[in-house]
């Protein structure tokens, strides 16, 4: 069983750069026809750079898929962390905001927020088509959201010499300081291009991105570092926040 699922290679293929970067424009271009121009560009642009500096940084990089048939590895993590970011997130709401939202305490509430958070004013062109909706915004959004954020990161590791791909990451006070400036700037990206701007649905963001940065530099599903946890762990809060708007869960 164990060997069966060391060569199940189907979604490094899925995942892996170049041929990724083919089928996510694609996707946009859907995007663009289906449901706005205007998000389409935005992500457009950020795939763009995506490549940019995939080009750019050659091959001493951290690929998606850097370690070769742990995908089954990387979604099983990316789950179980997702579990632990809601539980947690769920208490930080229920016992630091409760008296900002009374509805904050019910976990149902949680879950609309935490639609909310995912998906921000992109909600309503979702009851256009469900199946489109799923995969754009269940599948290319969150993969191009997160490729990007990482690649940043990583450049800016690189520059200042810090170390990637050990858990001594979590004692150094430079990947911090990087780590919470990214997850600023994933929040002013979800006020500019998203709509969001109540206090809530804003520290979520920043809280999961600044796991996202963790998850894609501290080795967790495997002893190297590599962005495949960190998608799947997007997806996963993407999709569900899919799902749940559009009344399938």
């Amino acid at each position: 069983m164990v060997n069966i699922l060391k060569n199940l290679h189907g979604t490094d293929i899925f995942l892996k750069e170049p041929l990724i970067f083919i089928w996510l424009a694609i996707g946009l271009s859907f995007l663009a026809v289906s449901f706005s121009s205007t998000v389409a560009l935005i992500y457009g642009l950020m795939l763009g750079a995506s490549v940019g500096l995939y080009l750019l940084m050659g091959k001493n990089q951290i690929r998606i898929n850097s370690v070769p048939g742990n995908s089954i590895m990387s979604f099983g993590t990316a789950m179980v962390l997702w579990i632990v970011f809601v539980l947690g997130l769920n208490i930080l709401i229920m016992g630091a905001f409760g008296g900002l939202n009374s509805s904050a305490p019910t976990f149902s509430a949680f879950f609309e927020l935490h639609s909310t958070f995912s998906l921000g004013a992109t909600r309503p062109v979702l009851a256009d088509s469900k199946v489109a909706g799923i995969i754009v915004f269940g599948i290319i959004i969150p993969i191009i959201e997160t490729y990007l954020l990482l690649k940043i990161m990583e450049l800016v590791l690189k520059i200042n010499k810090i170390p990637i791909g050990t858990r001594k990451l979590l004692t150094n006070l430079k990947f911090w300081a990087i780590n919470v400036i990214m997850a600023v700037g994933a929040v002013y990206f979800h006020i500019q291009a998203k709509g969001l701007g109540t206090l809530i649905p804003l520290v979520m963001v920043f809280t999961f991105f600044l796991l996202t940065g963790v998850v894609g530099f501290v080795p967790i599903a495997s002893k190297k570092p590599e962005k495949e946890t960190s998608i799947w762990l997007h997806i996963i809060n993407n999709m569900l926040a899919v799902l749940k708007t559009l009344k399938i869960i």
